[in-house]
């Protein structure tokens, strides 16, 4: 949190949630306490959890969530399409995204099952009002047939890699218009809306180290 305070143009910090955390009944107030103190705004906390995760505890998962929400913090299903699919948790609990498994992503070019379930996944988060991020995108060719399905946010090695917190700088975060953002996008890569830096496999948010994502406009090549 306090690296990511002065980061230019304000972006997201993700923070991946596990399943004992989960468990914890104070963990909500923690995280807020800890942003509290560090003068960082909710809004720009993003909590990830695996299918997986929520198995042991749906109500509690619950609990935690609607807490963190009520707080303007984002919750993401990380890995959709692994472990325990479930229609009942995207019902049930307050997400903001769903985060495609990169197994999809990877094979979507060649084989038609896996494009038929992305490109599901997709319609199925539109039309649930959540955003769709599609996880290890590694080649132009992919980003541009995320694009094509309507998918919101791409995130790979394509757009960027973990890197330290105090290198953020060179990935030329800033704020500004839509068509500034995608002004600064790498050539190769779909326009960029927004780009956020994620913190893989941490249980508090203390270091920004990780791939970046970079949204399209839209879910469109423009």
């Amino acid at each position: 949190c306090l690296d990511a305070l002065n980061w230019p143009g304000s972006p997201q910090l993700s923070l991946n949630i596990s399943p004992i955390l989960l468990q914890d009944d104070t963990l909500a107030k923690r995280l807020l306490a800890v942003m509290d103190e560090a003068g960082f705004a909710p809004q720009r906390l993003e909590i990830q959890v695996t299918e997986a995760a929520l198995v042991a505890d749906l109500v509690s998962a619950r609990t935690i969530f609607y807490q963190l929400k009520e707080q303007g913090v984002c919750v993401a299903l990380d890995n959709f399409g692994t472990g325990h699919s479930s229609l009942r948790q995207l019902r049930d609990l307050p997400f903001d995204k769903v985060m495609i498994d990169r197994s999809y992503i990877e094979t979507m070019g060649e084989d038609s099952d896996s494009a038929a379930l992305v490109r599901a996944v997709i319609a199925m988060a539109k039309n649930l009002g959540l955003s769709s991020v599609a996880e290890g995108v590694e080649t132009p060719e992919q980003a541009k047939l995320l694009a094509r399905l309507g998918c919101d946010i791409g995130q790979g090695f394509l757009f960027g890699k973990p890197q330290p917190a105090a290198e953020l700088h060179t990935l030329g975060l800033h704020a500004g218009s839509p068509s500034e953002k995608a002004a600064a996008s790498a050539p190769a890569a779909p326009p960029a809306k927004r780009v956020v830096a994620q913190q893989p496999h941490a249980e508090a948010p203390r270091q920004a180290q990780g791939e970046k994502k970079v949204a399209w406009a839209g879910g469109k090549e423009t």
